[in-house]
């Protein structure tokens, strides 16, 4: 697997008006060469400085590459830059890499914390700490009644785990639900910091919000025995498809 270069970034901010208003007059093959070359540069950290290497990452570019030249002039590296994407390359770095740190720092707690809290200790017990134990009575020199076999209390079981012991201790459990008029119920906190480090290109509050029109609008579609696993595949579409957080923008336009 290769490892991916430090100067680069997995998304990219993209202006589309500023983009419009910047090659207004210009045509379609003109601005689709435009955009070819953006991500080209975005992915190879700059274009060569010689316009016949330029022009084998598609021939059509040869054709316009007069109105494309001053948008990727060459910089003190060598190579061919658009100055307005090179100022967004270092925020883009600095959040993505902000991003991974969180995201393995929350599984690398996770996976400390079920390695040293020992079997038996009742699950919301931190690590470090054990169950306070009840006062022992007093000694009482006569013995109490011995209760009968069928009214022997059975013994609490402690575990470690988050899953419910039996299938219908699980059908029991209540999680998160969804009707037209509540809309999504139980969503803790929690649950919006995992999606939040799960999916850091996503915004919580307004894919929820979408789930919550499409679902009214879909009613043969809205009745889910899992919600939770129906948020997390409609977080996973999003992210590929580049996700739904606005872009910080800008207050002027290099392009």
């Amino acid at each position: 697997m290769k490892n991916k270069p430090t100067n680069s970034a997995p998304w990219v901010a993209f202006y589309c008006t500023d983009f419009l208003d910047g090659t207004a007059g210009w045509t379609a093959t003109e601005r689709g060469a435009y955009i070819i070359l953006l991500c080209q540069s975005w992915k190879s950290d700059g274009l060569p400085a010689d316009p016949k290497r330029i022009f084998l990452i598609d021939p059509d570019i040869k054709d316009v590459w007069g109105t494309l030249e001053s948008k990727f002039p060459v910089a003190s590296d060598g190579k061919r830059r658009n100055p307005r994407q090179e100022d967004g390359r270092s925020e883009m770095i600095d959040i993505s890499t902000k991003n991974s740190a969180a995201g393995l720092a929350s599984a690398e707690a996770r996976r400390l914390n079920a390695r040293l809290t020992p079997v038996g200790t009742p699950v919301g017990t931190p690590v470090g700490t054990e169950p306070p134990t009840k006062p022992q009575p007093n000694f009482n020199p006569l013995p109490s009644p011995s209760p009968s076999p069928s009214h022997v209390p059975e013994p609490k079981q402690f575990s470690d785990s988050l899953e419910p012991r039996t299938k219908r201790a699980r059908r029991q459990v209540v999680g998160i639900t969804w009707d037209a008029d509540s809309g999504f119920q139980n969503v803790t906190d929690s649950h919006k910091i995992a999606w939040r480090v799960a999916y850091p290109n996503c915004s919580v509050d307004t894919s929820l919000a979408r789930m919550h029109v499409w679902l009214i609008a879909n009613p043969s579609k809205a009745h889910k025995t899992n919600w939770l696993r129906f948020i997390a595949n409609w977080f996973a579409r999003t992210r590929e498809d580049g996700g739904n957080l606005p872009p910080s923008r800008p207050t002027e336009s290099n392009f």
